[in-house]
């Protein structure tokens, strides 16, 4: 947690980079000649077009002087474009993957797709298991008596 800005800010810049790299290539051809694409890489190039759009806010305000700029509800709300932006980033990668498995049928495709698809999965179930419990426990707060509180006992 104590490096988590920093983190978010190198992969943030990784990604442009990425980004950068292919974009060049392939924001020219969706806008000229998207005739010459390959469906999937439309659907890539669309898909990617989006996650700059929602990595833009989520890396700007990685950064402490951006932070300090807002409320902390704002801020918050803001960071809530990472879910979005995971679930984008999971359908850019599972587009790719589809086409390579049709296009090639290369077992490592298989693979790839059913570790992406198990770890956005997992992170998925946690995230909306957490969310029930917190719902869970703001309808039933349990109540916890001065007397009970030193013993750990609840009622």
């Amino acid at each position: 947690m104590v490096v988590r800005a920093e983190m978010s800010i190198v992969a943030s810049i990784l990604t442009f980079g990425h980004v950068l790299r292919y974009g060049y290539g392939y924001f020219p051809m969706l806008i000229r000649t998207p005739q010459d694409m390959a469906p999937a890489y439309i659907a890539a190039t669309v898909i990617t077009i989006l996650l700059v759009i929602l990595l833009l806010p989520l890396f700007i305000t990685s950064f402490r002087f951006a932070r300090k700029r807002m409320s902390a509800l704002r801020w918050k709300r803001l960071q809530r474009l990472a879910y979005p932006f995971y679930l984008l980033l999971y359908l850019h990668v599972l587009v790719l993957f589809i086409d390579g498995l049709i296009q090639y049928g290369h077992e490592n495709y298989i693979v790839g797709i059913l570790v992406y698809t198990l770890i956005y999965g997992s992170y998925a179930g946690f995230r909306l298991r957490r969310r029930k419990r917190a719902i869970r426990e703001m309808s039933n707060p349990v109540a916890i008596s001065p007397s009970s509180s030193a013993s750990g006992d609840r009622e």
